[in-house]
């Protein structure tokens, strides 16, 4: 089910003028003033890449996501748009990040010289730590929060994939009732998780998880043949992306049982991925000859 893998240097300035149903309307889940109803996009690439993604954004505008080298590699990178770091675990033969909180410290994984996937983490002041799901055959890290909780995915002994919580040093599976397979993707300060899991038809769905409660609830953009649900802030504030019935995808955001769809102008795919409390937005568009582009869409 892995839909995790990417699909070079313009700066692209746009506003996309949302209609039908305002972002105000949308996000306004724990803020009394009315939101924006526009974004101005920037576009950004790793210098050098062939494509790049952005994965997420936290509340210092850090940036966290992975490019893909002219060999074919990916690697992972941080910091702000015009000033991106490569911070690939050590040795790796390839690495992908995917997680940021308000204290910088990182959350990925990597590809060890055995083909083998491992969790892995970085801060400066603790440097780079390698995590697996206990007897996993493959660990994933996707996301964190600012209480250091670690969501991600695994691979079993089966070759089944599964979600877990890890919570200072435990980890905890996570399976979507009934699913085929699940991923866990993002977390709040709230504990509330993010991700998306496959049916016993094969269709792909977002979902969400409150930690205190163990409750699911399943998320369909409208009409959508598929959905994935990536980041949530501290306002309950989703983003993700699905697929419409002509098979282009298109970001969304959602919250309170509302959605916005979100595409970067000119686009032939968009991919929302982070969202942060000021509303910022990080992820992956792709351009008309099929070239894959990071972006940042700031409120207006």
């Amino acid at each position: 089910m892995k839909s995790r893998k990417l699909q070079s240097r313009a700066a692209v300035y746009a506003v996309l003028t949302l209609a039908a149903l305002t972002f105000a309307g949308m996000m306004t889940y724990a803020q009394s003033t009315s939101l924006p109803v526009s974004f101005k996009f920037t576009s950004f690439d790793y210098p050098g890449a062939t494509a790049t993604q952005g994965n997420t954004i936290n509340n210092s505008n850090s940036i966290v996501g992975f490019y893909t080298d002219s060999s074919g590699v990916d690697h992972g990178f941080a910091g702000a748009k015009n000033q991106l770091k490569n911070l690939d675990y050590p040795g790796s033969a390839a690495s992908q990040l995917w997680g940021i909180n308000d204290s910088n410290q990182l959350i990925g994984y990597y590809t060890d010289s055995s083909g083998i996937n491992h969790g892995y983490s970085y801060s400066k002041s603790a440097g780079y730590a390698s995590f697996d799901y206990p007897s996993a055959e493959d660990t994933y890290g996707y996301g964190n929060n600012n209480a250091g909780d670690v969501v991600g995915a695994f691979i079993d002994s089966s070759g089944l994939e599964h979600g877990y919580l890890e919570h200072k040093g435990n980890f905890t599976q996570i399976d979507y009732p009934s699913a085929e397979t699940t991923e866990a993707v993002g977390i709040n300060t709230a504990g509330v998780i993010v991700g998306l899991f496959l049916d016993s038809t094969g269709a792909e769905h977002g979902y969400t998880y409150t930690v205190a409660h163990k409750n699911f609830t399943q998320i369909d953009f409208p009409s959508a043949s598929v959905t994935v649900l990536d980041k949530v802030n501290d306002m309950n504030q989703a983003v993700g992306w699905f697929e419409d019935s002509s098979g282009v995808y298109h970001g969304y955001g959602t919250a309170k049982g509302k959605f916005l769809q979100i595409d970067y102008p000119s686009s032939t795919a968009t991919r929302t991925r982070g969202v942060n409390n000021d509303d910022h937005i990080v992820g992956q568009w792709t351009d008309s000859s099929g070239v894959a582009h990071g972006f940042v869409g700031v409120p207006q």
